[in-house]
């Protein structure tokens, strides 16, 4: 985390290099500083809205924009950007509605991941299902780890990981409701996300919102089957390569897996496809650099 005499340095640092494009993730607190310096010292904004600062999702009590006295100051931020980035379609609608940011200052860049060399072939897989992402109270929910939970009970002929870091306050929820076919990692390093995707026949996103869903595009580059809900941005990911299951339905959600299982050979070609094709980093990065040019040459 960046301190005040932090931000202060990058900025003297960032001045005396004369820099002229600030680029910055997510309206939260962090940005406000950064807004306002540059904004001071005239120097061309950047931010993107990528996911909790931009939503409002009063049904699972998640976003910055429901209410609130950081919901004005985030806006403020956003509004004062010269251009700000959505990462997705979903996430696009979501600053149109909730920001008042100016349509015109709005982009759409999509993330990009690293797509493996080389085909991953389906007979590497294993009867491994898989989800990622951080292990909170808040996530056992909107991310839909208690429906993977709940689903890996209804299958105990397969084997289910969850990987992600885990905070104090889910472990009990862990400790009361984990079958013994739920293998729980806590964080992995990315080279071992990488072996472990690899190994994976298919990926759970059970979630009530996603910005984007990188852990699912990640999964999908290694061949992963998703299993996914019709929640925000996850179709624009998923498209026709996997399962699409009700949100918070364990029963449906282990028929999905039991789905994906069977349609491996075809939808793990598929998936492996549509990333390489739709979300490569090498894409990102190129549109990124198109639009640093493109505001730090305007008048």
């Amino acid at each position: 985390r960046m301190n005040l005499q932090d931000y202060l340095r990058a900025f003297f640092l960032a001045r005396k290099a004369r820099s002229n494009v600030l680029y910055c993730w997510f309206a939260g607190r962090h940005a406000l500083l950064p807004a306002f310096l540059a904004r001071f010292w005239g120097v061309r904004f950047i931010i993107v809205g990528g996911g909790w600062d931009v939503a409002n999702v009063p049904e699972i009590g998640y976003g910055l924009m429901r209410t609130g006295w950081k919901k004005p100051l985030a806006q403020w931020i956003l509004r004062s950007a010269h251009r700000v980035l959505a990462i997705s379609d979903s996430n696009h609608r979501e600053l149109l509605e909730h920001t008042g940011v100016s349509p015109k200052k709005l982009r759409v860049i999509v993330l990009g991941v690293e797509v493996p060399n080389g085909k991953i072939a389906v007979d590497e897989k294993e009867d491994l299902v898989l989800t990622v992402g951080e292990v909170t109270i808040s996530n056992l929910k909107r991310k839909g780890i208690e429906t993977f939970i709940k689903s890996a009970c209804l299958l105990p002929d397969k084997q289910f990981y969850l990987v992600g870091r885990i905070k104090d306050e889910a472990r009990p929820f862990l400790k009361a409701h984990a079958p013994s076919n739920l293998t729980i990692t806590d964080y992995l390093s990315l080279s071992d996300l990488n072996r472990l995707f690899a190994r994976t026949s298919v990926y759970v996103q059970a979630s009530y919102h996603e910005a984007f869903g990188s852990a699912v595009a990640e999964a999908m580059a290694y061949g992963c089957v998703p299993v996914v809900t019709r929640q925000y941005a996850l179709p624009e990911v998923v498209g026709p390569c996997g399962i699409y299951v009700p949100y918070g339905d364990p029963e449906k959600t282990a028929e999905g897996i039991r789905q994906a299982f069977r349609g491996l050979p075809t939808l793990s070609r598929c998936a492996q496809e549509r990333v390489a094709r739709l979300f490569p980093l090498k894409a990102r990065r190129e549109a990124l650099v198109k639009l640093f040019k493109e505001v730090a040459d305007e008048p």
